[in-house]
């Protein structure tokens, strides 16, 4: 306790106003008075400077290495030069002051770190809830790569998956390669080959519904370097990587997420027992990254994203279980009397997206399902038009030739009748 109280004046961090009152007492974490309780940390670094002067004595060398500490534990290159000084200083009045300093400085670097911690617990704590494939991106197209610039984003995304998954907790993985993904299997049982037969499958099969050139007689990889795309072997293992990789909440019944950031596509799901659904996912969540590469980022409506990746996964894994599935559902709603153009209105955006029961699954796989077996080559032009920027509605009657409206009516009178 100070006896007498000194009044002292100083500002928070970040914060303009000025406060001023009775200092009572302090010690290693902080200034209690008049004002209530302070950590240094919470004080601004001329305030921090200021009130330490009123408070030690300058002429010890201790004194300073306290000083020269608090300023090295700020994360500030200008603190940290500050603190250099105050070490000399200190260094300057007293020789023997060394050890203290270099205690000094590993207390700061333990705060420093212990700092990081809580705040990477906090950002846990403060995961994201709202669905990837619900960011806005603009229709800004991507830039071709080099051969080079190729091999080293490779590299580039081996470096940062292996960190990812560090950070998770869980075992260094050897990707397997592809001509288009990065596949690691994180205690994922199982035969791969399943695995990379329907990812390279449904690569050529949107290559070949969106008609893209072919280097010698592969289509042209789309990615950043490629997709990297993460099967772990059981859901917590799963959600570990969505927290601590992507600072991503899982819903309930989530079995697989596509994360885009930036320019690059990173896939993670987990092995299911249920195998057609786990390759139903991992196929439906490898479109979506492959059409965020598509010219450029900007997503189709949220009916067609969602529809287009269903279709996808129908033609490759095998079963047609999920097509029983999404049929079915979509039958139902419009034999039931709902409203497709409600469908189309649906969106990521406001939380309307998939509605009562997923209801919108069912129905635009129907709607992208009937738009392509019409017109493929249509379908394309419109999925070009809306990625470069074009307004969808528009784009379908322009590239596809039929308007929304009358693809509403045409779909649901088909659909009345024909399972």
């Amino acid at each position: 306790m100070l006896d007498p109280e000194i009044l002292v004046d100083f500002r928070l961090e970040g914060a303009p106003e000025l406060i001023r009152g009775r200092l009572r007492s302090w010690d290693s974490h902080g200034i209690v008075g008049s004002f209530g309780t302070h950590a240094w940390e919470e004080l601004d670094l001329r305030s921090l400077n200021q009130v330490c002067f009123e408070l030690i004595d300058a002429r010890v060398a201790a004194d300073l290495v306290f000083l020269g500490e608090l300023q090295l534990r700020r994360v500030d290159p200008e603190a940290d030069h500050r603190a250099e000084q105050t070490f000399r200083r200190a260094l300057a009045l007293d020789p023997a002051s060394r050890p203290l300093i270099e205690a000094a400085r590993e207390r700061a670097a333990a705060f420093e770190r212990a700092q990081a911690e809580a705040e990477r617990l906090r950002a846990a704590q403060r995961l994201q809830e709202s669905m990837p494939e619900g960011k806005a991106w603009a229709a800004s197209p991507w830039p071709v790569q080099t051969d080079a610039e190729q091999a080293q984003a490779v590299l580039d995304l081996r470096e940062e998956t292996a960190a990812l998954l560090s950070d998770a907790g869980l075992p260094e993985t050897e990707p397997i390669e592809t001509d288009y993904f990065l596949v690691y299997l994180v205690n994922a049982p199982g035969d791969p080959r399943g695995v990379i037969r329907d990812l390279d499958q449904m690569y050529r099969k949107i290559a070949t519904l969106l008609d893209l050139p072919e280097v010698q007689g592969r289509p042209i990889n789309l990615f950043w370097g490629k997709a990297v795309v993460i099967i772990a072997g059981e859901e917590g293992q799963f959600r570990l990587i969505e927290a601590h990789g992507f600072n991503q909440k899982v819903p309930a019944g989530v079995v697989g997420l596509c994360h885009s950031i930036g320019p690059k596509v990173f896939v993670n799901t987990y092995r299911t027992p249920d195998d057609f659904l786990f390759a139903s996912v991992l196929v439906h969540e490898a479109v979506h990254g492959m059409m965020h590469r598509f010219v450029t980022p900007k997503r189709l409506p949220t009916w067609a994203n969602e529809g287009l990746a269903d279709w996808a996964a129908d033609n490759i894994v095998p079963g047609r279980t999920l097509d029983a599935a999404r049929r079915r559902q979509g039958l139902d709603f419009i034999r039931g009397g709902g409203r497709l153009e409600a469908i189309m209105e649906m969106n990521y955006e406001d939380g309307s997206w998939p509605g009562p029961d997923g209801v919108g699954y069912g129905a635009s796989y129907l709607l992208v399902h009937y738009m392509i077996d019409q017109n493929r080559y249509g379908f394309a032009d419109w999925v070009r038009e809306v990625k470069a920027g074009g307004d969808w509605r528009e784009a379908m009657v322009s590239e596809y030739g039929a308007s929304a409206d009358r693809l509403v009516r045409f779909a649901r009178e088909w659909h009345l009748t024909n399972d």
